[in-house]
């Protein structure tokens, strides 16, 4: 099942901490639909940005000033910054993860298309 199942659970299941990192691992973004203590739960929220970058989205503000979860998230999408709290979207660290994983993005991006490069134009 996905893991936004989690979106139709019933709220005892949202506060399963088990159901909720079995959701997250197979849907990072399942978080958005765990019990508001579990976004603030930092294995938790480790488990959901690892499989998906952006759902530092709906982690706790704490968890979103945390440097090791957002180092994580970023690491995983570079987009995740957004997300970030203000002071660590200028910490020069997660800056060039982040960079790092968007230019990693792009390079499968253009692998995968059937664009001409500059040198066959």
């Amino acid at each position: 099942t996905s893991g936004l199942s989690l979106a139709f659970a019933p709220p005892h299941l949202r506060a399963d901490r088990e159901v909720v990192l079995v959701s997250v691992r197979r849907d990072g973004l399942a978080l958005e639909h765990a019990a508001p203590e579990l976004r603030g739960d930092r294995s938790v929220v480790l488990a959901a940005v690892r499989r998906s970058g952006r759902a530092l989205e709906h982690a706790s503000r704490a968890l979103q000033r945390d440097r090791g979860v957002v180092l994580a998230a970023v690491k995983q999408d570079g987009l995740a910054l957004n997300f970030a709290a203000q002071e660590l979207q200028s910490d020069r660290d997660v800056m060039m993860t982040a960079c790092s994983a968007l230019a990693s993005q792009c390079s499968r991006v253009a692998k995968q298309s059937s664009l001409p490069t500059r040198e066959a134009a």
